[in-house]
């Protein structure tokens, strides 16, 4: 049966949007409330005055430390004057074990221009800071998507939601970084070159900025270019002014380091969503899985050369843009495929106009399987295993994401080769606009 108005009304509507949102906004609230149990049991605002008390043994051995909490410790180190450290990942193990009680494996190679935003957090407390952080990420995710036609933002939301969830859990930066890659594509469909500045602005995380740079590259876009450019240089700029110029030595040796753990599989593969590390959960050789993604990461690449050669509409043109720069890195996480709501939303109204009912489904459980598979297996772990420690080196170990958005991209590429069978209600409002001039 043809998807029909019923199932046309489910996805296209303002309010499954407003209900998506409002799990992960009491999800906000409810962290900050633990966050602010674990203050209370600590006996001080963890660093906002003098040295961070370690809390009860009880309580901090228990658990793992979130990923925000490890952006804490980093910003706890710049009052400790020894920030830069943050890069020796032994020295960040004994600083979390100093300032927390509790350890996880999270080396820090987050490039100099992120880490510099770090001293701020400690100056709010855990809680406030967490609250803040994810609370302005969040309003500024929704009307990235709002800018791209609220009425479908639910559909984009629900796609994703996954990832969304583990961001908002673990405190990450997906919902900025989805948002500085959505409104860079929506300034490339409007030809505005402020584009160039979120561009430029990814540098916090670069290579989920490629697939843009490369459709700004193939299109010209040389004004873009250039903003992007300069709003690196001014960043990294601010970054040394900040943290000195021998954080940089300090990054680059953080980085090879990194590639050594990635390579001995240190790392939790099961939340990895890159190609290199689903072929090595399942127990590919580190040479053999990283030759294979290179493969993929070229030809994602060049499949965004092709389509723009071809010229591919706009709105799929983008979409694309945002599907494969994915593919680039190994060191890509779920958190991170929070921009590919704006991918779904784009392609919405012509998926809806093709595809069946059954498909629908099928796609949206390819999605969950992509963005959410790291998230399932962890729960596994702590229902059967009964710890929350990474399962390195078990079946429960498996990246499957890779594959899940594999499949979820060839399915809809596959079903928007068919002739539209449906007329999708207001599937055009505002995309004509955002892609005047593309073509």
């Amino acid at each position: 049966m043809k998807l029909g108005p019923i199932l046309h009304r489910l996805l296209v509507n303002r309010w499954l949007g407003w209900l998506l949102v409002l799990p992960l906004a009491a999800m906000i609230v409810l962290t900050t409330l633990q966050y602010r149990k674990i203050e209370a049991e600590s006996g001080a605002e963890l660093g906002k005055a003098g040295s961070m008390l370690i809390a009860d043994a009880a309580v901090s051995n228990a658990r793992i430390l979130n990923d925000y909490e490890d952006f804490y410790v980093v910003g706890r180190l710049y009052r400790e004057g020894d920030i830069v450290r943050a890069y020796d990942n032994d020295y960040l193990t004994a600083s979390q074990q100093r300032f927390t009680g509790s350890t996880t494996f999270m080396p820090w190679a987050y490039p100099p221009p992120l880490t510099a935003m770090m001293p701020v957090l400690p100056m709010l407390g855990l809680a406030w800071s967490y609250l803040l952080f994810m609370a302005t990420t969040l309003a500024l995710y929704l009307w990235t998507l709002s800018r791209f036609g609220w009425e479908r933002a639910g559909a984009g939301l629900l796609a994703v939601y996954p990832a969304l969830v583990l961001c908002i859990r673990l405190g990450q930066n997906g919902l900025l970084t989805g948002s500085l890659i959505g409104v860079t594509l929506l300034g490339l469909m409007q030809r505005r070159s402020g584009a160039g500045v979120p561009l430029g602005l990814m540098v916090i995380k670069p290579h989920l900025a490629l697939g843009p740079s490369l459709l700004a590259l193939l299109q010209r876009r040389w004004a873009v270019l250039a903003i992007a450019a300069v709003t690196v240089a001014l960043t990294c700029a601010l970054a040394t002014g900040v943290l000195g110029i021998g954080v940089w030595s300090a990054f680059l040796a953080g980085v090879k380091d990194a590639g050594g753990y990635l390579r001995e599989g240190l790392y939790p593969l099961y939340r990895m969503s890159s190609v290199y590390a689903g072929v090595r959960s399942f127990g590919f050789p580190p040479e053999k899985a990283m030759a294979i993604h290179i493969l993929v990461a070229v030809a994602a690449l060049g499949l965004l050369a092709l389509g723009w050669s071809r010229g591919l509409p706009a709105n799929r043109l983008m979409a694309l843009a945002a599907f494969v720069t994915l593919f680039v890195s190994p060191y890509n996480y779920d958190y991170d495929l929070a921009c590919l709501a704006v991918a779904v939303m784009l392609v919405l109204p012509e998926l809806l106009a093709r595809a069946r009912w059954g498909e629908v489904i099928a796609f949206y459980a390819l999605a969950w399987i992509g963005t959410g598979s790291g998230l399932a297996q962890h729960f596994r772990a702590v229902l059967l295993a009964g710890t929350t420690q990474h399962p390195h080196g078990s079946s429960l170990n498996w990246s499957l994401q890779a594959v899940g958005l594999l499949l979820a991209g060839a399915y809809v590429a596959l079903i928007l080769r068919r002739r539209p069978s449906f007329s999708a209600v207001g599937s055009t409002a505002g995309q004509g606009r955002m892609a005047r001039g593309i073509a």
